[in-house]
C-alpha cells in the first residue's frame, strides 16, 4: 500500500490521500496512458522468482500524454483548490523501498533517508 501511494505521489507530485484525491485522479489521470510493457502495474515478471521495477516507464505503470508545461498546469489547478495537497518532492524508490506516510504532513517518506523527503525527480 505505501509504495502505490509513494508511486502517485511521485508521478502526480500531490499527497496521495486528501480532498484532492478526486479531482486529481480525473484531471491529472486523463494525462497519462498506461505502460504497454508492464501492462500498467510498474513491475515486470523476470522468472517466477524475480521481478524488477519496469525500465520502461520507470515502474510509475504509465507515461503522460502532453507537455510537461501542460502537467505543470493541471497540477496548479488543483493545488489553487487544496493547497494542502502539494509536496515539496517524492520517493523515488517505491519499488521495494522503506517507504512509510508521514503523518503530520499526510506525504510520503524514503525512511531510508531518515524520513526525509526525497530530493528525487
Amino acid at each position: 500500500m505505501h509504495e502505490g501511494m509513494a508511486r502517485y505521489q511521485y508521478v502526480y507530485r500531490v499527497k496521495p490521500i486528501g480532498a484532492h484525491r478526486r479531482l486529481a485522479d480525473e484531471v491529472l489521470g486523463a494525462l497519462r496512458r498506461p505502460c504497454e510493457r508492464c501492462d500498467g502495474s510498474g513491475i515486470i515478471t523476470v522468472s517466477h522468482r524475480e521481478w524488477r521495477g519496469c525500465p520502461a516507464c520507470e515502474a510509475t505503470g504509465g507515461f503522460w500524454t502532453c507537455s510537461e508545461h501542460e502537467v505543470e498546469a493541471a497540477r496548479a489547478s488543483i493545488l489553487e483548490r487544496h493547497p494542502e495537497a502539494a509536496v515539496q518532492s517524492a520517493p523515488s524508490n517505491f519499488v521495494g523501498g522503506a517507504i512509510a506516510q508521514d503523518l503530520s504532513t499526510g506525504g510520503m517518506v524514503d525512511l531510508r533517508r531518515g524520513g526525509r523527503e526525497d530530493e528525487g525527480p
